[in-house]
């Protein structure tokens, strides 16, 4: 989550670019003896977006959005580059109080496994799953701070190369920022991340939950309606059973 996402937006069309990249060299298992270091893990990823935004039949705020990454992996010194799977999400603000600054909107995401997969591979673009992703979302202005958290809850189809499910998830992102000028803000991260026991054969594989934290600072520039600049840098702690290391994010928003 970037900030300002949740506020509801103004209507039209947008390109957004999410150009990020993640790094890290530990997979952390439950105990030491289960880590693995030197994985070596690089992505270098722009996320391309088209979204529409307009008001439904209640007359509030929805939108539409199509989301297509675009990159490289590296990892274990496997690689992998082109697209990514690709998103769509449409949601709808149940609350949208622009004099006292408070929104509340539910979306839903599903992703599409476009991306690349080789099973024998370590670094892959394509997860090779369907995944369906319901949110909720929630900002509120307090004066010149900013509060802002969204509720991902994620689940996933058996991959049919390995027979494996990855465990449903869920992730919960807040940010809290401040306007040192009307069109400038800065502000810290806390993201969390759960998940439960993956499946193999529609066996459950004990010991294979993940957990992992974030937490980082932003900035925040409005250069004019309908375009924006943003950078964002997050780094994991807390780790278990997934990769800790840190990212590095941009988002360009321009509307057309």
């Amino acid at each position: 989550m970037l900030a300002l996402e949740n506020h509801a937006g103004t209507p039209g069309r947008y390109f957004i670019m999410y150009p990020y990249s993640y790094h890290a060299d530990k997979l952390p298992g439950k105990t030491a003896a289960q880590t693995r270091d030197n994985i070596d893990l690089n992505v270098y990823i722009n996320s391309l977006r088209v979204a529409f935004v307009s008001r439904g039949f209640s007359g509030n705020i929805c939108y539409l959005g199509l989301i297509q990454p675009v990159g490289r992996i590296e990892m274990m010194g496997d690689s992998d580059e082109g697209i990514g799977d690709m998103e769509l999400v449409a949601g709808q603000w149940l609350i949208e109080d622009r004099e006292n600054e408070l929104f509340l909107a539910l979306a839903c995401g599903i992703f599409f496994p476009t991306g690349s997969y080789d099973q024998n591979s370590a670094a892959n673009l394509g997860t090779n799953d369907y995944r369906f992703r319901p949110i909720l979302q929630f900002a509120k202005q307090f004066g010149k701070f900013d509060y802002e958290f969204d509720i991902k809850y994620q689940w996933h189809t058996e991959n049919p190369d390995t027979h494996r499910r990855a465990g449903d998830d869920i992730l919960f992102e807040s940010y809290m920022g401040y306007f040192l000028l009307p069109n400038v803000m800065c502000g810290v991260h806390f993201d969390a991340f759960f998940s439960d026991d993956a499946r193999l054969n529609g066996r459950k594989i004990n010991g294979s939950a993940t957990e992992k934290y974030q937490a980082g600072p932003s900035a925040t520039w409005v250069v004019a309606k309908g375009f924006v600049l943003d950078a964002q840098m997050l780094f994991d702690f807390n780790a278990q059973n997934t990769t800790e290391g840190y990212t590095v994010q941009f988002r360009f928003v321009r509307g057309f």
